[in-house]
């Protein structure tokens, strides 16, 4: 195909970045790699992946916003989560939180410190770990 050093160049870097993000998006859902034998198991492995890369993008859009809260004395701007932590590190605060069940069909939170309820109420979910939500079986 005829074209010019630049329109090559362009060509080319449009090519490299639509690698990367489809690269970084695999990466990110754990999908580098799809090992199976199966067309179907295949596919379902890309939608879940589709729908995991989903959530993520959503969480890290929720990460760069600013939330107003209202604190008693009026509404308050909280300046955005990525501004303090990175997304492992959001992981790694959130993930020891758990729903505890007593055997005769209660249930409710494990412990929820204090920075782990301002990290959610900094993602825009004030009330996530106040309440049971109402899909938890009982």
């Amino acid at each position: 195909m005829p074209c010019t050093a630049q329109e090559a160049i362009e060509i080319y870097g449009t090519r490299d970045l639509i690698e990367k993000t489809f690269k970084a998006g695999k990466s990110t859902a754990d999908m580098s790699v799809v090992r199976s034998h199966r067309e179907n198991t295949a596919e379902g492995k890309f939608i879940i992946s589709f729908v995991a890369m989903t959530i993520l993008s959503r969480l890290y859009a929720l990460m760069k916003e600013s939330v107003t809260v209202d604190d008693g004395n009026g509404m308050k701007i909280l300046e955005p989560l990525a501004q303090d932590m990175s997304f492992e590190e959001l992981k790694n605060h959130l993930e020891g939180i758990y729903m505890i069940f007593d055997g005769r069909g209660g249930r409710r939170w494990s412990e929820v410190s204090k920075k782990q309820h301002n990290i959610v109420l900094r993602m825009g979910f004030p009330d996530l770990y106040t309440a049971l939500p109402d899909w938890v079986p009982r």
